[in-house]
């Protein structure tokens, strides 16, 4: 009887541990919208600017990705599609105004989130700063391409400590596809076309 008692409690404890990290990976903690605006500058012919949402968080947001359909592309290790300013982004801070962040293309992956294949643009906070991301809040990021525009929706998805989740990021993003028009679009304008 004590024995089954205990193998009960430890089936229980596992259980709710494991639900507990899979909740985490699945949960949708991150909303955002893409606008593309055409702007012919040296890094490239289109400024994407992705807005983005989220939280709460049980910890302040380590760094986030943009997975990026780009699987028709070629040469995206040799030859990366995306490029950034040096300031590519900022949100909230934690007992600040704003935390600036930097912006990376990762061609296959990101190392840090096991799983987690594709090409996507990554944005971290920029070292030195004497703030960090809130466990919830909002954030402008911006890329530039010569890759022309599309309406679709991909993931995007948050490191926070060891942990992740992910939302959907809606609107125009590059695509190594078929084209679209390349004037400036709006969030209602995006939305009409799903209409």
């Amino acid at each position: 009887m004590k024995f089954g008692i205990i193998i009960g409690v430890l089936v229980a404890a596992i259980a709710t541990f494991g639900l507990a990290d899979t909740v985490h990976a699945v949960e949708t903690c991150l909303s955002g919208t893409a606008t593309v605006e055409t702007v012919n500058s040296s890094l490239g012919t289109y400024k994407y600017t992705v807005e983005i949402t989220w939280g709460p968080l049980p910890h302040g947001l380590s760094h986030w990705d943009l997975l990026l359909d780009l699987d028709l592309c070629e040469d995206l290790c040799t030859d990366p599609p995306i490029a950034f300013d040096d300031v590519a982004g900022y949100t909230d801070g934690e007992d600040c105004d704003t935390v600036t962040f930097e912006g990376e293309f990762q061609c296959e992956d990101d190392p840090s989130i096991p799983g987690i294949e594709g090409p996507m643009a990554k944005f971290d906070p920029i070292e030195g700063q004497s703030c960090e991301p809130d466990k919830s809040g909002s954030g402008t990021f911006c890329f530039y391409s010569d890759l022309p525009p599309a309406p679709m929706t991909v993931d995007g998805l948050i490191k926070f400590s060891t942990e992740n989740c992910r939302g959907p990021v809606t609107g125009m993003l590059p695509t190594c596809g078929a084209t679209t028009g390349t004037e400036s679009s709006s969030w209602s304008s995006v939305k009409d076309m799903f209409r």
